[in-house]
């Protein structure tokens, strides 16, 4: 019994046909087809998918859930009716335990309040961030937020309305970036976003669009609750540089935006140091 890798055959889409034919017995999920292979242009296939043509009978595919999203698992057989022999549920099983994996990982890095990514999620995205950056030359930044006025609403309206608060603020935000850029929460109302490809004015633009965002009625407990944000801002040219200096650098910025609020044109800080 072979295996074969999706992708490639994907790509060539005209070399693969399914039958229209159910597999029989305990196959009743219609992701489960026989496939036979029929190699019309062999210019793009793989060497190794040229030597495997003339053994592989039929193909059945089982659908996978995986961390970047859904893929096909392709299980080739030399033997004519050996899935309707064999049967297929084991590797349905499989396939359910690795999307038991993949959704256990997810939430582990997922906030379960506001559903963006949580802090465990953080470490990964910056050091992919950064090795994108170094291969590319190009900037990225590293933006740290805190909501103003937060623990008033809090104080006085509880805990329940700070939740309904911070759920609408997350979905906000998310709105106003793009489908690539990274935000997450820290924890309270405390957030990080991951912004790259951008030069510094449209970076500004962003914090922009954001603080403009921020600065529009949001309501709770049946009332409307004025708040703002606060933006620390590094950014890294490419060169090398470690996460851990980046967020500190951005730490510094937050914290400067935030101490004057009272006489700032910005309600964001961007951190003096470009490495």
């Amino acid at each position: 019994m072979l295996e074969l890798e999706v992708p490639e055959l994907n790509k060539e889409r005209r070399n693969i046909q399914h039958s229209s034919s159910q597999m029989g017995n305990d196959d009743s999920d219609a992701a489960h087809r026989k496939i036979h292979i029929y190699c019309q242009n062999t210019d793009r296939i793989p060497c190794w998918q040229l030597s495997l043509k003339d053994n592989i009978k039929e193909i059945i595919t089982v659908p996978l859930q995986l961390e970047f999203g859904s893929a096909k698992w392709l299980v080739g057989s030399d033997r004519l009716g050996f899935f309707e022999c064999f049967g297929t549920k084991h590797f349905q099983l499989f396939a359910d335990l690795l999307g038991l994996v993949t959704r256990s990982r997810r939430m582990a890095q997922q906030d379960p309040l506001t559903k963006l990514p949580n802090r465990a999620y953080l470490q990964p995205r910056l050091a992919e961030a950064q090795a994108r950056s170094e291969r590319s030359g190009r900037k990225f930044a590293v933006v740290l937020a805190d909501l103003d006025n937060f623990k008033q609403v809090n104080d006085t309206l509880g805990h329940g309305s700070g939740d309904e608060l911070l759920m609408q603020v997350s979905q906000c935000w998310r709105s106003v970036l793009r489908p690539t850029d990274v935000l997450l929460r820290l924890g309270g109302d405390e957030f990080v976003m991951i912004l790259e490809e951008m030069d510094r004015g449209q970076l500004e633009r962003v914090l922009d669009r954001i603080a403009s965002a921020t600065g529009n009625e949001f309501r709770a407990a049946g009332r409307a609750v004025p708040i703002g944000v606060s933006m620390g801002v590094a950014i890294s040219s490419g060169r090398l540089v470690s996460e851990s200096a980046l967020l500190r650098r951005a730490d510094k910025a937050l914290y400067i935006a935030k101490s004057k609020k009272s006489e700032r044109e910005k309600c964001y800080r961007i951190h003096p140091d470009f490495e």
